[in-house]
């Protein structure tokens, strides 16, 4: 076992609670590995799980230390593990401990090679997000030559869908405000709808009075998810990523699919590929240091960055 420092917390509660703070990081098991971390991106998932949110469904160990999207070198591995060795440069996606110095990993779980020139902050805003993108273009089978509109477009999985979906052949109509309307441009949206003078929805509906084939909702809650419905064609989808009303509630004029992200082998390489490929541009919209990672959190949190906050954990 090895102490490292970490920003964590030791019970359920805010952000503010955040410290930095003493962390053990165990040896690696059989299947395990344990790398030092050159840089982790943030994701909503962490501030649920700080919060409590998550607790029936994800209980966390205390003292509990956030990240999920992370990159780094591995410095030791497990039994068991054959493909991964001391001094190889990974990016992985985790659930939990990558808002460290050092942090223990399943080499069972999204973990693939990363290249030695790529940039480390770009690598970390590339898993979670490209990994549910993909998840969603999975669910909606053929996109090629269809109006998908996006509800909350400048977050890292709407930037990310941006361009697999245009890629794929879709027309993306893209939420942005003010100025984000460049950003979501550059990603490969078709046209930006600029929420801050009039509803997405509403502005939608003028534009396009017989509706869009697909809208991926990001941001609706519950009854929101209603209001936004109104914008599908007869026939469409409504896919979203967080809660609804009972899909009966929809009734039977287009599909409601209720996303939960699930990578399969393989995904994060694919997600990997396709950046080095050019096609998935990495969306870093804040870097922060190591001493910073409090206030990385608060800015995530506070929901003003477009794209990936990123934390390095170099001094």
């Amino acid at each position: 076992m090895s102490i490292t420092k970490g920003w964590g917390v030791q019970d359920y509660g805010a952000v503010e609670d955040l410290a930095l703070i003493d962390y053990p990081v165990a040896d690696p098991g059989p299947g395990e590995i344990v790398i030092d971390v050159e840089a982790m991106a943030l994701n909503p998932l962490d501030l649920k799980i700080i919060s409590g949110a998550m607790r029936e469904m994800m209980p966390a160990p205390m003292p509990f230390v956030p990240g999920s999207d992370v990159v780094g070198t591995v410095v030791a591995v497990g039994d068991g593990v054959g493909d991964l060795a001391p001094g190889q440069r990974i990016i992985a996606s985790t659930w939990n401990g990558a808002l460290a110095k050092r942090a223990l990993l399943p080499a069972s779980a999204h973990v693939v090679a990363a290249p030695s020139w790529a940039d480390a902050t770009e690598l970390a805003a590339l898993p979670m997000a490209g990994l549910t993108a993909l998840h969603i273009l999975r669910q909606l089978g053929d996109v090629s030559g269809k109006r998908l509109a996006i509800l909350g477009a400048t977050g890292g999985v709407g930037l990310a869908l941006i361009q697999l979906a245009s890629v794929a052949g879709a027309r993306v109509i893209a939420s942005a405000r003010g100025s984000d309307a460049a950003v979501v441009t550059l990603n490969g949206a078709a046209e930006a709808i600029d929420y801050s003078s009039e509803p997405f929805a509403a502005t939608v509906a003028r534009l396009h009075p017989d509706g869009v084939d697909i809208l991926v909702d990001l941001v609706s809650m519950f009854d929101a998810l209603l209001a936004s419905a109104a914008i599908v064609a007869e026939g469409g989808v409504l896919l979203s990523t967080l809660f609804g009303p009972d899909p009966s509630r929809f009734g039977d004029r287009i599909k409601v699919i209720f996303s939960r992200m699930k990578a399969e082998p393989g995904d994060l390489q694919r997600v990997v590929e396709a950046y080095l490929a050019g096609t998935l541009r990495a969306n870093v919209g804040a870097r922060f240091g190591f001493d910073q990672g409090r206030d990385a959190c608060l800015a995530l949190r506070d929901g003003h960055v477009v794209g990936k906050i990123v934390v390095t954990a170099g001094d």
